[in-house]
């Protein structure tokens, strides 16, 4: 029996044998390059695949299309359950849903899973947009780590046939954007199967490709297989492949609104792509739901995936490790026993279905949830409506959900945090998505918080125990004053910073050396105003690098100078005094102590310390950049209520279904298109092969040209606005900080050169009226010259001038013209312009013009 234990990426069985190579073809001179770069291009071409051919299938009573098509035989020789073991483990449906997900149901689709006797208990969704391999098979190697452990359990109805209560559906936000090595994947594990895509039923747009299998095979992040043969359980799996990108709560709709609909879990799921639940993670969520009949959600502990050696070194990385460890350690445990965690993470947590069920049509949670996305939709309209609250608010839709449940009408819900059940996951590594990252997760979070504390009164008007609201109220008022700490956090490090290098170093350093060290705080928050203002941080990245640079040279030489404080105050009042002192040595050192021995009991506590030795330093020194860096983009970009993603209104073409019904009988029929199963068995054998290359390529995922273009713009005007107001802040810093005769003499200089530039002017307006009066009077004799009898203009009255004009008149031109009253100019028109003829034997008609 295979064990899937641990947070290695790789299995073993009791010999010690690991997983098979991918492709045994994968050695040697077969290898493939390690400079690939993925082309947008390939995006839907996995293989080369033969011609589709025209088919006649017959069809359910339903009208829908719906296709039963057998795996590869190359796939089922490779597992327990073959092609002799029914269609259950040798075949994949193919639903080409033309329907809203709202409209799931009423339009008579139906799921394999639901078709058995076995009612779901686990209903796992993995939302995925454009990742790679490497992440999709991190999380599907979680969760059959996690199912298998399951099956291995005896207790609470999970037994060896376990399996069959979980379903596990992947939902892809656009068939355009998945990236291609993830159709690979799922290619090879019989999850999904090239060329039945079909683009329409009868004409009506297919939204949404369901395909629907029991998979008897796992990649694991080395690109092994494991198989039902070395031990691993079968796994009900659904894969939407939305036609269209619309975003992850719309894949969530598509989850809960459709599938669970039909499917009726117990306890729903919700994990991020690259996110891995940890073996035993999941088990336990559904274990607390089991224990306590009044939990409505539930989250675990989110690590940062650090087995990059590189995280070790990377000051992002580990300054969110810290931050996550401190939220999970303290915030999370906190509002746990309040029993309204603030929010469950989309990345890793689970509902209760039925709590989730809303109370009446439109009323509830998950209409109060999926409000958001038709926020969003609006937001991105022209004609958008929407207020700027709702619209940030809806940022941190799960922020809503978690609020949503508590304060559910006539119910007692309660949320809860499992400290047992883990899940690690990837953080930015790089500034510019860092910043993208926590400018949703800041605007989002501080306009639900403002939101939940306004809601108050709707969790003090449920089911709740007196003593239960009686903790809401505290919690409340304690989210209140964290939100205003937090909003006043860079008041805070300024007035900080301000009595430190106004004090403490100008003891050190002369006036003007500490005058210059204190000039580079507020002179980086101007630029990070204008590199904020309405630029990605993809357009402005040096900057902010830079900036945060700075900010961690601060923090230190702060530190420095706060230990300086404290040893002079020691020396002024020949000891420590007492803590409670305002002023004291001891009262600092207490107000210090606490402020970082508290983390440190709270991570003892949990037994995981570790990271106040690895992480604590680096998140010290990013604490500045916290502080102003991502607050000030945030709220600079209020206005931008985006994932950072766009939506997809188009996709490549595909062909399409005509479904008919025989006069003659109750039978349905379509004519349908679809690739052969020889080609099919080609496709799956090169899907073997080109799978492992994919670990090599290089992930260039292709700028959109207007975007670039865009980000060059806003570029330029960053830097041309930083270096006009460097220079006259450098212009400014000299002569303000010169001797009083230097300053003197500026003074003087500014003065004659405004002086000289006025003289200049005036010298300009005398030549020009002398250039006038010469040209006017003596050039061309006394006043302007008359035209002769029989020339161009002559004695042409003004009336027939003015309202005329050259506009619409095609191929007229300039005969002649001169000075008097104006200039007149007299033009050729072609014939029969206006209906008018031919006039002086010209061929065409003759107008004057007048201009002014």
């Amino acid at each position: 029996m295979v064990r899937f234990e641990g947070s290695d990426a790789e299995l073993s069985d009791v010999s010690g044998r690991t997983g098979a190579p991918l492709s045994p073809q994968l050695s040697g001179s077969a290898r493939p390059p390690t400079n690939l770069v993925r082309q947008p291009t390939t995006y839907n071409t996995l293989s080369r695949l033969g011609p589709r051919r025209k088919r006649t299938v017959k069809l359910g009573r339903s009208g829908n299309f719906v296709l039963e098509e057998k795996l590869p035989q190359t796939l089922l020789n490779r597992l327990a359950y073959g092609s002799t073991s029914g269609p259950e483990f040798s075949s994949i449906r193919y639903t080409a849903c033309t329907s809203d997900p709202d409209n799931f149901v009423a339009s008579r689709y139906t799921l394999r899973a639901s078709t058995t006797a076995v009612p779901t208990e686990l209903a796992i969704v993995v939302t995925l947009y454009n990742e790679g391999i490497a992440e999709l098979t991190r999380t599907l190697f979680g969760i059959f780590q996690n199912i298998q452990y399951t099956c291995q359990k005896n207790k609470r109805g999970w037994n060896a046939d376990g399996w069959r209560k979980i379903v596990v559906i992947i939902v892809a936000d656009g068939r355009t954007k998945v990236n291609p090595s993830v159709l690979l994947g799922l290619q090879t594990m019989g999850i999904y199967m090239e060329g039945v895509e079909q683009s329409h039923v009868n004409g009506v747009p297919t939204s949404a490709h369901i395909y629907e299998s029991t998979s008897q095979l796992c990649l694991d992040p080395k690109m092994n297989v494991w198989t039902t043969k070395d031990g691993i359980p079968p796994v009900n799996f659904i894969f939407c492949l939305k036609e269209k990108n619309a975003k992850k709560i719309n894949s969530h709709r598509w989850f809960f609104n459709a599938f669970c609909t039909i499917l009726q879990p117990r306890v729903c799921v919700l994990l991020d792509v690259g996110t891995r639940p940890t073996t035993k993670s999941i088990y336990r969520l559904h274990k607390t739901f089991l224990a306590e009949p009044n939990l409505a959600g539930a989250c675990g502990e989110i690590k940062v995936d650090m087995s990059n050696w590189k995280s070790w070194f990377n000051p992002l990385v580990q300054s969110q490790n810290f931050e996550y460890k401190i939220s999970n350690h303290l915030d999370k445990s906190l509002e746990s026993v309040f029993g309204y965690i603030g929010v469950l993470p989309g990345a890793f947590s689970a509902y209760r279905y039925q709590a989730l069920l809303d109370n009446m049509p439109g009323r509830g949670p998950l209409s109060s949830y999926f409000r958001g996305e038709e926020m969003h939709k609006a937001s991105a309209s022209e004609t958008s409506t929407a207020e700027i609250f709702s619209a940030n608010l809806y940022l941190a839709e799960d922020r809503i959900l978690a609020l949503e449940l508590v304060a559910k009408p006539g119910s007692k819900w309660l949320l809860k945090y499992v400290k047992n059940a883990a899940a690690e996951t990837d953080v930015p590594d790089t500034v510019p998505e860092f910043i993208s990252q926590r400018r949703r997760w800041l605007n989002g979070s501080f306009f639900a918080q403002v939101y939940a504390v306004g809601n108050l009164g709707r969790m003090l008007a449920g089911r709740h125990s007196i003593a239960r609201k009686f903790v809401f109220l505290v919690q409340a008022i304690y989210s209140f004053l964290t939100l205003v700490f937090t909003f006043l956090g860079p008041s805070q490090f300024a007035t900080i910073f301000y009595f430190l290098f106004s004090f403490e170093l100008q003891s050190l350093v002369s006036p003007r050396v500490a005058t210059a060290f204190f000039l580079v705080y507020p002179t980086l928050l101007a630029v990070l105003f204008i590199a904020s203002l309405g630029n990605r941080p993809q357009a402005s990245k040096w900057i902010y690098k830079l900036a945060m640079i700075f900010f961690g040279a601060i923090a230190l030489v702060m530190a420095a100078l706060l230990v300086l404080k404290i040893i002079n105050l020691v020396k002024d009042f020949s000891g420590l005094g007492l803590p409670w002192e305002v002023g004291t040595p001891a009262s600092y050192l207490v107000s210090l102590g606490a402020t970082y021995l508290i983390p440190l009991v709270g991570s003892l506590l949990q037994r995981d310390p570790w990271h106040m030795i690895t992480s604590l330093p680096f998140y010290l020194v990013m604490l500045p950049s916290y502080i102003n860096v991502l607050q000030i983009y945030a709220f600079c970009n209020l206005h931008d209520v985006s994932w950072g993603t766009k939506g997809d209104s188009t996709g490549s073409e595909l062909p399409g279904v005509i479904i008919s019904s025989k006069a003659d009988s109750h039978e349905v029929e379509a004519e349908v298109d679809l690739v052969s199963a020889q080609d099919r068995e080609t496709a799956y054998d090169d899907s073997l092969r080109e799978l492992k290359a994919f670990l090599n390529v290089q992930d260039l995922r292709p700028v959109d040209p207007r975007t670039k273009q865009e980000d060059q713009y806003k570029s330029f005007r960053t830097n041309l606005l930083l270096t006009w107001l460097t220079l006259n802040c450098v212009v400014f810093g000299v002569a303000t900080q010169s001797s009083e005769a230097v300053a003197n003499g500026y003074i003087v200089v500014l003065l004659f050169a405004t002086a000289s530039i006025g003289v200049i002017r005036l010298l300009g307006v005398m030549f020009y009226l002398f250039i006038n009066f010469c040209t006017t009077y003596c050039c061309g004799g006394s006043g302007p010259a008359r035209p002769r009898k029989g020339e161009p203009g002559f004695d042409v009255p003004l009336e027939e001038v003015i309202g005329h004009g050259l506009d619409g008149v095609k191929g007229a031109r300039i005969v002649g013209g001169n000075w008097e009253n104006g200039f007149v100019v007299v033009v050729d028109k072609p014939p029969n312009v206006n209906g008018r003829g031919s006039n002086n034997g010209r061929g065409g008609a003759r107008d004057v013009f007048l201009e002014a």
